[in-house]
Parts: structure tokens; C-alpha cells; sequence
């Protein structure tokens, strides 16, 4: 099986290094499909083959990337973060949301109160338990009990930080 991610490259690339370990007959790539045109062009020509194709990042608005990949009629997942649901619904009643398209898609979350928040939307988001840690940072932690966390640099308030911290 050939499975070809693009959106949220750094994270994407990260994941796709382990399963390709993992798997000696299955492919998996992924491409920085916000690096120019060479590198959209690099994506659209292995998605063509790919049984599946996954956006890496939630999206409302109609991209050309994602246009194409529906017109090769590939099965197209989407995967809902955290970020991408706030900037979803902020543009959500300013933007002409295409519900067919969108209805298409394979939906997923890791979060109920993200799959909660999509509903909103009329979006049907299926749980996907998904939570990426390399081995070799999880070593470097102590052995006591912890949580990690990240917040985007300016987006503490939204992420509710003091709270999280407490």
C-alpha cells in the first residue's frame, strides 16, 4: 500500500521516517507541499498511484491540492489537530464551505472536544487515538509523572497555558 501525506510537513515527515521502519511493503511519503511549486508538483504526481492520501492538517477552505486529489478519486483522509479547528471555525461563517466536498473526506481526530467543535460545522469527525512521540525524547524524560504539552508561540490565552500549567 502506498499512503502519500502533505500539510504539516515537520510532523508528517517525523511519522512517515517510522513507519516506513515498520513496514517493508507498505510506502509512505510525505512532502512540504508549502515549499513551491516543484514540491506540489512532486505530491500530485505520487498521488496519482497512492491508495490513500492524507492532509495532515484540517482545512475548511477549498484547496487546489485538495480539489485534485478528489478528482483522482483517491480516498482522502483529514487530520483534525487542534490549530487548524480554531482557524477552521473562526473563517467558518465568512467562507462558502463546500459540504460535498468536505463529505467525501475521512475525518479524524484525537480530541472529543475537537470532534465536538466540528460538529458545530456539520462536519462527521471519527475518533482516531493518535499521538506521535519519538522514542528517543521519551528516554531523555524523568521518570516521575508529567505532561507534555505544546503552545504556538502568541497562542497561550487560546490554548488556556496558565491552566494547563497550574
Amino acid at each position: 500500500m502506498k499512503v502519500v501525506y502533505f500539510g504539516m510537513y515537520h510532523f508528517a515527515k517525523q511519522l512517515v521516517t517510522e513507519l516506513n521502519k515498520g513496514s517493508d511493503q507498505d510506502t509512505f511519503l510525505a512532502f512540504n507541499t508549502d515549499k513551491g511549486i516543484k514540491e506540489k508538483l512532486k505530491f500530485l504526481w505520487h498521488a496519482r498511484n497512492a491508495d490513500v492520501v492524507v492532509c495532515f492538517v484540517g482545512t475548511l477552505t477549498n484547496s487546489g491540492l485538495l480539489r485534485s486529489v478528489q478528482k483522482m478519486n483517491k480516498p482522502l483522509v483529514m487530520q483534525w489537530h487542534g490549530s487548524d479547528v480554531y482557524r477552521s471555525l473562526k473563517v467558518a461563517d465568512e467562507t462558502q464551505i463546500d459540504f460535498q466536498r468536505l463529505k467525501k473526506m475521512h475525518h479524524y481526530s484525537d480530541a472529543p472536544w475537537l470532534i465536538k467543535d466540528l460538529e458545530q460545522v456539520g462536519l462527521a469527525v471519527k475518533m482516531l487515538p493518535f499521538k506521535f512521540v519519538r522514542e528517543d525524547f521519551m528516554a531523555t524524560l524523568k521518570k516521575e509523572k508529567m505532561a507534555i504539552t505544546y503552545v504556538p508561540e502568541g497562542k497561550e490565552e487560546l490554548y488556556g497555558l496558565d491552566t494547563v500549567l497550574q
